[in-house]
């Protein structure tokens, strides 16, 4: 638990149980009914916001949520270091107070007067976003010149609720920056691509899966979700990649969820890459037919 912040640590109360008792169901758990929130009060007597000495599951959720922005370390930079200097890194402020470090990489020669498509680019958990990386490279950058959205998360949070876990969501500020930026440039709402690796091939789904209108394609890699979803995202352009020899997330995640789709009558691309492991955005990101499918994409 080093990583991850004094804030998360009840004692032997760790980050999962404090999780679970935030994102619980049971919406009249207290610490009168519940021990491990009598700990949790015990240890974090300001989590009680009324001050009447008991801790409802709202003032626990909304205690989360105001530690989250000062305190929590992020996974990472978001975007990796030899990109940097193509990307400016921007922090926004929603209106609850919480907050979201995201990097943001203009088109080459932007001119507002043409529409430009953005591609939303979710890291691992590891902290890098490998398709932010590729996009910065110069003849990417001239051959398709494009925004790219690179929001970071901090430990714990994730890009999306996932059926039955408990999570810290912020999914919703990565959403509120997209809007926050479609209002400041020449962004075509049309060509909104979305793609991430592991975490972020998980986020990818995710993002599809709350805003099925949303976005004009996108391209999970070594992620994973709720086969049962499937149904959601069927109508939306899909390439998914997988590497067979994949020990951190099973390729079997990306074949169940491909044969998934089929069944709800989709129609998704899907490679998968004989003796690679973890690291299938190597390939799938070097692959130029997938960018140019990509950028084809085009809502109606």
């Amino acid at each position: 638990m080093k990583g991850i912040g004094q804030w998360f640590m009840l004692g032997a109360f760790a980050l999962a149980p404090l999780l679970i008792l935030a994102a619980g169901s049971e919406g009249g758990e207290s610490s009168k009914t519940n021990p491990e929130m009598a700990r949790a009060l015990k240890k974090y007597p300001k989590a009680d916001a009324d001050g009447d000495g008991t801790l409802t599951q709202d003032e626990l959720k909304a205690f989360m949520a105001k530690m989250d922005a000062a305190k929590q370390p992020r996974k990472g930079g978001g975007v990796p270091a030899a990109a940097r200097p193509f990307y400016e890194t921007r922090e926004y402020a929603g209106p609850d107070g919480r907050t979201m470090v995201y990097h943001l990489m203009k088109p080459k020669d932007y001119d507002a007067a043409e529409k430009y498509p953005l591609v939303l680019s979710l890291h691992g958990a590891g902290g890098n976003s490998h398709a932010a990386w590729t996009l910065a490279k110069e003849e990417m950058r001239e051959r398709y010149p494009c925004f790219v959205l690179a929001p970071e998360a901090r430990e714990a949070e994730t890009w999306g609720p996932y059926p039955g876990r408990p999570v810290i969501d912020v999914q919703p500020l990565a959403l509120a920056v997209l809007a926050q930026l479609q209002e400041e440039f020449s962004i075509d709402p049309k060509r909104l691509y979305v793609t991430g690796q592991s975490m972020g091939g998980f986020g990818t789904y995710a993002f599809l899966i709350e805003n099925p209108d949303l976005f004009a394609a996108g391209a999970p890699i070594c992620g994973r979700h709720d086969p049962a979803m499937a149904e959601k995202i069927k109508n939306i352009p899909l390439w998914i990649f997988h590497g067979d020899a994949d020990t951190t997330i099973s390729v079997d995640y990306s074949r169940e969820m491909v044969k998934a789709l089929q069944a709800a009558g989709g129609d998704p691309k899907y490679t998968e890459f004989p003796g690679v492991g973890h690291n299938s955005w190597t390939p799938a990101l070097a692959m130029p037919e997938f960018w140019d499918w990509m950028f084809a994409q085009r809502k109606e």
